[in-house]
């Protein structure tokens, strides 16, 4: 059964691009990500990296966090 994600991603490099592209671009990496479904970015965070929720398969968290990382994504607490 899959589990509810609440959780802040930025980019790996510290790098941005224009906001609207880089939710574009995030949304598309979460989309086919391993395991995640019904993806929503909420928006930014106010200290830096965007606010996303979705639906995530405890057998995946691995893939899950390796797609992040290849595409230069991290999960910031």
């Amino acid at each position: 059964m899959a589990m509810r994600q609440y959780q802040r991603l930025m980019r790996r490099d510290g790098q941005t691009l224009h906001p609207t592209d880089e939710q574009i671009e995030l949304h598309a990496v979460l989309g086919v990500a391993p395991g995640a479904t019904d993806v929503e970015i909420v928006g930014g965070h106010p200290k830096g990296g965007y606010r996303v929720t979705f639906d995530l398969s405890p057998e995946c968290i691995d893939e899950f966090i390796a797609h992040l990382e290849r595409h230069g994504w991290m999960a910031v607490m």
